[in-house]
Parts: structure tokens; sequence; C-alpha cells
């Protein structure tokens, strides 16, 4: 879990880490479900 906690070679880091991508999406996955949930909240 070194590299996400290493700051240092963000670059190399996304262009060598198969994970980065699925990181990113489950990160843009969240942000849509916290969207929704506060949609859901504010419209009962």
């Amino acid at each position: 879990m070194r590299w996400i906690v290493e700051p240092s070679t963000p670059n190399r880091l996304s262009s060598l880490n198969p994970f980065s991508s699925q990181i990113k999406f489950s990160l843009l996955v969240a942000n849509l479900v916290r969207l929704a949930i506060y949609g859901v909240i504010e419209n009962a």
C-alpha cells in the first residue's frame, strides 16, 4: 500500500501502477453516490 502514501512520483505511479485507474474510477463512483445521497436527502 506504499504507492498510495508516496506523493514523490505521482506521474510515474500513475503510468506504472495498474491500480491507479481503478482508484480514480472508484473515487468517481464514490462522488456520484455521495451526490445521489445528498439529492435524495434534499428531495425527501
